[in-house]
């Protein structure tokens, strides 16, 4: 595991974790350092990370001194970043992009990992990278869930592709409608500096239990994920 990213240099099969933990949060406060079971939500998503032994690198990029200061005492790569890209509207690609561009050569994939899905395991990541690499059209991949509430952006899935709603395409085989759980992305890079998204199509889907994808926004949310875990 490095954590130089003057260390990583382009191979083929090169694949970067990028775990997003701005200091901020609007509706739980500081949730990215909340704990859980002992430890705070980011040390989870760094654990898990460097648990599957799958990555080249591990990054946490985060504006918060006690956040980096946790990244480095893992051993990952702590990377600060302005504090422009670490507000309530602030898009998730502009700070993975500046993240980025401290690298010399960029890895061939990104695997964006965010600390507030701490029932995702390192099986889900595994299982997650073994199905992204073992398609070669594929260019993204999402994890996702069963519909359980009316999203902002639904997506389509059939035979585990995925396609955003609106309105459902004319399908021949059989979907359901799904949400993204926010537990895992998988990205070509290029094609993600191209599109400024973990959507690229064609894009995969990575089903995940209803259980196992809650995403920590609220004093519930944590409390829920407290009671699952570790049985998701």
């Amino acid at each position: 595991m490095m954590t130089n990213p003057q260390a990583l240099t382009q191979k083929p099969s090169s694949i970067l974790a990028i775990i997003p933990a701005r200091g901020g949060s609007k509706r739980l406060k500081n949730k990215n350092m909340r704990p859980f079971h002992g430890k705070p939500l980011v040390s989870h998503a760094i654990e898990t990370a460097k648990n599957s032994k799958l990555f080249d690198a591990v990054i946490v990029t985060s504006d918060a001194s006690p956040i980096l200061d946790i990244a480095r005492s893992h051993n990952v790569i702590a990377h600060r970043r302005p504090a422009k890209l670490s507000t309530d509207v602030s898009p998730t690609w502009m700070a993975v992009i500046d993240a980025l561009d401290q690298y010399p050569t960029y890895p061939q994939t990104i695997a964006l990992l965010q600390p507030t899905s701490p029932l995702r395991t390192t099986q889900d990541i595994s299982a997650a990278v073994t199905q992204f690499y073992a398609d070669t059209s594929c260019r993204s991949l999402m994890s996702v869930c069963k519909k359980t509430h009316q999203p902002h952006t639904p997506y389509i899935m059939y035979n585990n592709n995925l396609h955003i709603q609106k309105p459902a395409p004319k399908l021949d085989t059989p979907y359901q409608v799904v949400v993204p759980n926010g537990a895992i992305y998988i990205v070509d890079t290029k094609q993600f500096k191209k599109h400024k998204s973990f959507f690229c199509p064609p894009c995969r889907a990575f089903l995940m239990t209803t259980e196992s994808s809650i995403d920590i926004d609220t004093a519930n949310d944590l409390n829920n994920a407290t009671r699952q875990f570790p049985f998701a």
